[in-house]
């Protein structure tokens, strides 16, 4: 368990790779460093046939990146929408933390703790100064961005994906009207993201 270096960056794994005597187990942990990999993924857009595939495809996307040891912060337009997507994926069994005011917390609940590495949900303005090594951002749709317009939602956008580290994962309804599609349309055909159905 000590030689795999899933989560290493290539400058670590160098580092570490000099405190094993074995040249051969040496060499062996250098090749698994997965690290390059995940530097190279590129953004991904699901667009889903309904609401419950996705969430069902969200459950997926955040489970897959826990496997990889990876800090998950799921990010939507509105308070409201942090307890929705929250218990959409406590029922996919998904534990998550909503990072919100205590305040706005419904039902009461005691909020987050960055210091574990349970998936947060919170806000886009919540997670200002935050970072997370993969970023979710569900429900991309005209409902979820009601109160805000024009360069002021494409902020909240680029605030939401400069959160991420190694990667993104959109979402949203096939069909659900968004303003901004046609930017994420743009971004598929300049090879900046990847835009499945």
């Amino acid at each position: 368990a000590l030689l795999e270096a899933y989560r290493n960056s290539p400058a670590v794994t160098a580092l570490a790779a000099f405190f094993i005597g074995d040249d051969e187990r040496r060499a062996q942990y250098v090749r698994q460093s997965r690290f390059r990999l995940c530097e190279r993924e590129r953004p991904l857009y699901f667009a889903a046939p309904s609401e419950e595939a996705e969430y069902d495809r969200l459950a997926e996307a955040v489970k897959g990146r826990q496997v990889l040891n990876q800090r998950v912060g799921i990010l939507v337009a509105r308070n409201q929408l942090v307890d929705r997507v929250a218990a959409a994926l406590n029922k996919r069994g998904v534990p998550v933390e909503r990072a919100v005011p205590q305040i706005k917390l419904a039902g009461g609940g005691s909020g987050a703790i960055f210091g574990n590495g349970v998936p947060k949900v919170a806000t886009f303005h919540s997670a200002k100064g935050l970072t997370f090594d993969t970023v979710c951002m569900p429900r991309l749709n005209e409902d979820s961005f009601v109160r805000f317009r024009g360069a002021q939602r494409r902020r909240i956008l680029f605030v939401g994906i400069a959160r991420a580290i190694q990667w993104v994962y959109l979402s949203a309804v096939d069909g659900e009207p968004f303003e901004e599609m046609s930017l994420f349309q743009a971004a598929a055909s300049s090879g900046k993201l990847v835009i499945q159905k």
